[in-house]
């Protein structure tokens, strides 16, 4: 190799060319990234029957036996068994599953903290029906307890659905309602997020709920 030292002037052509290839190439990937990014599916607003809960919905059956009609209060027994349910504004807002809903009633004075009273109705109490670990289904244990059964997460739905066992990282969000004309209606969002829902998506969703149902 020779020692022969290149001019000064050499040397600045080459940190001059590579300098700017090296910006030529940062550009590159900005530019990439950005068609990347413009060929992203923009993401597609809900149609009304995968829109969440809001304030004025009513709970209507999710079962086969009287699907679609409003779950009527005076039908109800206390005796703590469990009632899956859909909100429903103008359509019944079934094409989403995480709003499907558990609704229970107990006698008066069976509910206990962290349920939030001022958020239930003549002992009944209404909470997501999605397992907050990984979104599956809770079934009602006889023991009066909530499971899910693909990773035996338990819930209390007599205290706020709370984490009793299994991986949950926290409890199913409980529903505020209020009860008009022998119905069960939504009072406003979700007290928590559920299944799936960032905090700023639940402030958000919670916020557009509080205007009333659609």
């Amino acid at each position: 190799m020779s020692d022969e030292k290149l001019p000064k002037s050499e040397i600045s052509r080459r940190k001059f060319v590579t300098g700017a290839l090296g910006v030529t190439a940062g550009v590159g990937v900005l530019s990439l990234a950005s068609v990347v990014g413009a060929l992203k599916p923009a993401k597609r607003p809900p149609t009304a029957e995968q829109k969440p809960p809001a304030a004025g919905d009513v709970l209507v059956h999710a079962g086969d036996t009287n699907k679609g009609q409003p779950i009527k209060v005076s039908e109800l027994k206390p005796d703590g068994q469990m009632i899956k349910a859909w909100p429903k504004g103008e359509v019944v807002k079934d094409q989403n599953d995480n709003n499907l809903l558990v609704l229970f009633r107990y006698p008066e004075g069976t509910l206990k903290e962290p349920t939030k009273m001022e958020d239930t109705a003549q002992g009944i109490v209404v909470y997501g029906g999605i397992c907050q670990h990984l979104g599956c289904q809770v079934n009602l244990k006889d023991d009066g307890s909530l499971l899910c059964p693909c990773h035996s997460g338990s819930y209390d739905p007599k205290a706020g659905g709370e984490v009793i066992g299994g991986p949950p990282p926290r409890p199913l969000p409980q529903l505020p309602i209020e009860i008009k004309d022998d119905q069960i209606v939504v009072k406003s969002y979700y007290v928590r997020p559920r299944y799936g829902e960032s905090v700023s998506d639940w402030q958000a969703n919670r916020a557009e709920a509080e205007k009333g149902g659609a």
